[in-house]
Parts: structure tokens; sequence; C-alpha cells
């Protein structure tokens, strides 16, 4: 069980899945459900799931100790996402590194093209509460430029507690080629990146169970194989969804 700001999490009772095998059911909802159909509020956990996938892929090229496993949050209203990172330390047990995930959308349904007046009025807002162990992913969906250090330098007067990060497809079509930054609270520069390159680096287990334990090192077993469905990661009512089926 984790803690943070009042909000109980137990870690242990869903599955954490792999950015890579996440990647895959969102093809395979899109090719399910259709294109269009998958934009619909029904889906809005999927979107949220496709976005944090993305972000974990580009933070393992920023930093190749970046592995994570993410789980769409099915216990409470916040955050969007848990990831998992586990960590061996010589003098320690392994640790289980929780980061709690927000996705918002920056798309042509908002006003104007000022992404820190979109984030003032959305993630940033003064009715938000975000803590430090909170990263907020902001998925670039219009087509648009943007300037890190000048984002950087107008954020430290929002003074967020936590930490931001742009994602977005890189070139028109149909592309795997996306970027990720940060422009706080460490700057970083724009890496552009291909989702197959680096799912192929990624090599971690396609999902995994958080258990109590005592292991000094990281021991991941072999279980039976599990059936997983659509519904199993992206948590949506396949009754209510069914009419939207093209296969």
């Amino acid at each position: 069980m984790i803690k943070s700001d009042n909000i109980d999490y137990n870690i242990q009772k869903e599955r954490f899945y792999s950015p890579k095998l996440v990647l895959g059911f969102f093809a395979k909802l899109r090719q399910t459900y259709g294109k269009e159909n998958i934009l619909k509020p029904e889906f809005k956990r999927a979107r949220e799931m496709f976005s944090g996938a993305i972000s974990l892929l580009g933070a393992y090229e920023l930093d190749t100790n970046n592995k994570f496993w993410l789980q769409s949050n099915n216990q409470n209203s916040s955050p969007d996402i848990y990831a998992v990172q586990l960590v061996e330390d010589p003098k320690e047990f392994v640790t289980s590194l929780i980061s709690q995930i927000e996705v918002v959308d920056f798309d042509e349904h908002f006003h104007s093209g000022d992404i820190i007046e979109f984030l003032s009025k959305t993630k940033l807002s003064p009715k938000k509460s975000y803590d430090n162990h909170t990263l907020i992913v902001v998925h670039l969906l219009r087509n648009m430029s943007i300037n890190v250090l000048e984002i950087a330098e107008k954020m430290k007067l929002l003074k967020p507690r936590s930490s931001i990060y742009f994602i977005g497809k890189v070139g028109k079509g149909v592309t795997d080629k996306f970027m990720i930054c940060s422009p706080y609270p460490k700057v970083t520069k724009i890496v552009n990146f291909s989702l197959k390159e680096t799912a192929s680096k990624y090599q971690i287990k396609d999902n995994i169970i958080l258990t109590k334990g005592s292991n000094k090192k990281i021991i991941m077993t072999k279980e039976e194989k599990v059936v997983i469905k659509l519904s199993d990661i992206f948590f949506f009512d396949e009754k209510k969804v069914e009419k939207y089926k093209t296969t």
C-alpha cells in the first residue's frame, strides 16, 4: 500500500504491464473498435495508457535506467496511471519506485497554441494540487513547434510541484516516430525516438504482479501463461462498447 497526499493505493491488487505490451494492445483496441470510436469517453483510460506507454519509452531514451511497468488507476480518481520501477540495492532489499502519472492532451480544441496558458487552466490550475511524486505528461496533438528553454522560463513563474514532460508525434501520416522533452524542473533536450526500436531495447517482462518479499535481487519467477483481455489493461465495460465493434 502506498500513500501520497491522503491517496491510498494497493499496488499489489492489479497487474502492471510493459509499455511495449500496452502499445500492442492499444493497436488491437483500435483495430477492434475503430480509430474514430476509441476517441469516445468510454476509451479515455485506454488513451491515457497509450500516452503513458509512449512517455515511458521516451523516458528510457532520456536515461536507460528508466524501465517501468504501468497500470491504469482502477482504485480512485487520481492519478491516471501508476508506474513502477524495480531497483536493486546491494545493501538493501529490492525497492519498488512508484511514479504517479497524469496525462493531458493539448489538441486543437483549446482556443490558442499557448501551452503555458493551457497548463495553467488544466493540470496546473489552482484547483489542482498534484505533488512532487506526480509526473504530468502533455501529449501534443496539434501541429506545433516548441521552444523548451522559453517554456522552461515561463514554467518557473507557475512553480509547479510536479515534473512536466511533453510527448508528440514527429512527422505526418502513419509513423511510430515520437519526441519527448521536459521543461521542468530539469530541462532536457528534445529527443526523437521510434516506438518500435525503443521497445525492442526495453527488455522487461510483459506483465508483473508485485508481491511482498525480502529479496535483495530482482527475481522474475516463471508463471502460468495468463490470458489478458483488452478490458484487463484499459478497464472499460465490454458490454457498453460492444456496439462500437468493427471486427
